[in-house]
């Protein structure tokens, strides 16, 4: 009886071990930069999608089989800072065809910055 009873216990923890995490490896053409940028998305269930590269966390507003969608918000003072960060970037990945776009929009900058700041970036991403 306690043969079985241990067979039966492992078959459980083996058909509940958890599947791996989702991931979207991207790379972006961003004006800032002469070479493409690199960022690898993991999604941390329930509710995040995780730029891997600085820990951002991004809220997901959908997923399914078609599209990823997440959006993070700041809004606040930075060390070292005396104007505060405004800021709301979204991630929006096409999952048919690998195409993603990554927006941010911050206030509190110069006309000048904001309009080389505040434009969306285009790219491809492959399931990691």
């Amino acid at each position: 009886m306690t043969k079985l009873l241990i067979v039966v216990v492992g078959v459980i923890f083996v058909g509940t071990a958890p599947a791996r995490a989702e991931a979207w490896a991207c790379t972006f053409n961003m004006l800032s930069s002469k070479e493409p940028v690199s960022r690898l998305f993991r999604l941390a269930p329930p509710y995040d999608l995780v730029d891997t590269v600085y820990d951002d966390h991004y809220r997901v507003l959908q997923n399914n089989e078609l599209g990823l969608i997440a959006t993070r918000a700041i809004s606040r003072i930075e060390q070292g800072e005396q104007k505060p960060t405004i800021t709301a970037s979204t991630v929006v990945i096409d999952k048919t065809t690998g195409e993603v776009w990554w927006d941010s929009l911050t206030t509190g900058m110069g006309a000048d910055e904001a309009a080389s700041w505040n434009k969306p970036v285009q790219g491809k991403c492959t399931k990691d």
